[in-house]
């Protein structure tokens, strides 16, 4: 048996229909490939049609079809939510500011007077349990944003726990993505040899560093409107496959790999 192509798909929130074009797209092969996702589930813009928890419905369906195959990353929205989850009460306002409301909206849960009781049990536990801080095999690490320290990278070359500060910057810091001075690139590699780095948060996607392209980013324009994924067939073989606004920027081919939008 050939090995598995990894598919790995950039921020979703909310956008159910568009992930099922996008797993059409690309061919999706229940069982048979790896699909990845890099976090960011919920949030979504106004008018967009989308539904956090119609997404959610169908991220569910996928794990279970597969479990051994389908992996989760968190990302910082999927923290807001989490976090209201745990706590109750009201909703961190810049939560609710960067598409909250849309997703409590998706449970018909309103905004001034919220409760997270109204929340499907299974979506709770999906949303506060199931998404981890990375993902790594031997072929690529998964993180949302980025490492800001060697020692994260380390810590998750060697599969370790992280503490919630490391676990804050894998969500929430973007520049090591951008980088491309020697330093960066070689403590990554020092970590992780040859790997792929895919990551999302970043709406500027697909998009590939110009200093190393195995350094990808999955997020596309437009806050879930279009989607984005990276699509590896092997350790130096990779394509883009976009639906909507991030098809525009998707990149040419770059030093004769096998890169291309899909």
């Amino acid at each position: 048996m050939s090995a598995p192509r990894r598919i790995v798909v950039g921020d979703l929130h909310g956008n159910h229909r568009g992930l099922s074009r996008l797993l059409q797209q690309v061919r999706y092969r229940r069982g048979q490939d790896l699909l990845i996702f890099a976090g960011d589930y919920n949030d979504h813009p106004p008018g967009s049609g989308g539904s956090v928890r119609l997404l959610i419905d169908l991220l569910l369906d996928l794990a279970h079809e597969a479990p051994d195959t389908v992996h989760f990353v968190r990302g910082n929205h999927d923290l807001w939510f989490a976090e209201w989850l745990q706590a109750g009460g009201m909703p961190d306002p810049t939560w609710i500011w960067s598409g909250g409301d849309e997703t409590l909206a998706s449970y018909g849960i309103d905004a001034g007077d919220p409760d997270p009781a109204a929340v499907p049990e299974l979506h709770r536990r999906f949303i506060m349990q199931t998404p981890v801080p990375y993902y790594i095999d031997e072929v690529l690490v998964v993180v949302h944003a980025g490492f800001r320290t060697p020692q994260q990278m380390a810590a998750v070359a060697a599969g370790q726990l992280l503490d919630p500060a490391d676990i804050y910057d894998l969500t929430w810091d973007r520049r090591m993505l951008f980088a491309e001075d020697e330093a960066t690139h070689a403590q990554f590699t020092g970590a992780f040899g040859n790997r792929y780095l895919v990551a999302g948060h970043s709406p500027r996607g697909p998009w590939v560093n110009p200093r190393n392209d195995k350094w990808l980013l999955v997020d596309s324009p437009a806050k879930g409107k279009g989607l984005c994924a990276a699509v590896i067939s092997g350790p130096d073989n990779h394509e883009f496959a976009c639906i909507g606004p991030a098809m525009e920027a998707a990149p040419p081919l770059r030093r004769g790999r096998a890169e291309r939008a899909i």
